[in-house]
C-alpha cells in the first residue's frame, strides 16, 4: 500500500481519511489484518470496507464516503411538507415554538382538509376525507392472481 504519500495532502481535510490510509498501509506492511485492526481500533469488517471503498475510488473513496442513510428515510414527512416548513421558515422568525406550531398547523389543516389530492384512488378527495371513508369502509380482500 506504500506510494499514496501524494494523495496523503488531500486527505489531511479528513482526519478519519489519513487514519483509513494508515490503517490500509499498517497491514500491509503486517501482512495481518486481524493484528492492524486491533493496533488501530478497527474491525475486521471496517477494514475491508476501506480497502473496498480505496480499491474502487482510490483516494477519493477515503474522502467523500457520506455517512448516513443512501435514501430518503421511511419515515421522512412528504417533500412538499418539507420545503414548505422550511421556506416558511426562512420567511417567518419564529420567538417560540408555539408560535412555529401554529403555522404548521394552519398549513397542515390546509393540507389535509380543504386541498384535494389527486393521487391514486384519491377521486379528488382530501386525504381527511379518504382516511375517514377507509375507516367505515369493511376491508377489500385482494385477488388471487
Amino acid at each position: 500500500m506504500r506510494g499514496f504519500n501524494g494523495e496523503e495532502c488531500r486527505l489531511m481535510r479528513r482526519p478519519e481519511a489519513t487514519n483509513w490510509l494508515s490503517l490500509l498501509e499498517l497491514a500491509s506492511d503486517l501482512q495481518n489484518v486481524s493484528r492492524a485492526c486491533k493496533v488501530m481500533g478497527y474491525s475486521r469488517q471496517q477494514f475491508y470496507e476501506i480497502r473496498r471503498n480505496f480499491q474502487t475510488y482510490g483516494a477519493d473513496g477515503l474522502i467523500d464516503r457520506l455517512p448516513g442513510a443512501r435514501g430518503p428515510h421511511p419515515n421522512r414527512v412528504a417533500a412538499e411538507i418539507d420545503q414548505a416548513i422550511r421556506v416558511e421558515g426562512r420567511r417567518t422568525w419564529f420567538e417560540t415554538i408555539e408560535e412555529m406550531q401554529a403555522v404548521l398547523d394552519t398549513y397542515l389543516e390546509g393540507y389535509n382538509q380543504r386541498r384535494p389530492h389527486q393521487g391514486r384512488d384519491m377521486n379528488g378527495r382530501t386525504p381527511a376525507v379518504a382516511f375517514i371513508d377507509s375507516l367505515l369502509s369493511p376491508p377489500q380482500q385482494k385477488e388471487d392472481n
